[in-house]
């Protein structure tokens, strides 16, 4: 049960300016965080599989790790987009609002 469920009455506008502050908050407050760098667990995958790499001689398991990290490389690079578009829509959003108050 969130805030606005247990207090509807502090999310009730008084006028057009508020309706607008009080919406904001309600997403602010429901709004999902930005999500954290994940290039460090990435590196530590890449680095056990350099690790399994070096302890095996078998270059199929070579051509599968070196397949690995280049999923991996695509995974981090498709991360790091996901949270520069989520920054980049949540500022125009707070300076939307800015705007709007």
């Amino acid at each position: 049960m969130s805030v606005i469920d247990l207090y509807p009455s502090l999310f009730e506008p008084q006028s057009n300016k508020q309706e607008n502050i009080i919406m904001k908050s309600k997403l602010d407050f429901e709004a999902p965080e930005i999500p954290t760098d994940t290039c460090p667990y990435i590196n530590f995958v890449q680095q056990i599989l350099d690790e399994i790499k070096d302890e095996n001689d078998s270059k199929l398991i070579e051509s599968k790790i070196g397949l690995i990290h280049d999923h991996l490389e695509y995974i981090r690079e498709c991360n790091e987009a996901l949270r520069e578009s989520s920054a980049f829509w949540r500022t125009k959003y707070i300076h939307k609002g800015k705007k709007n108050s």
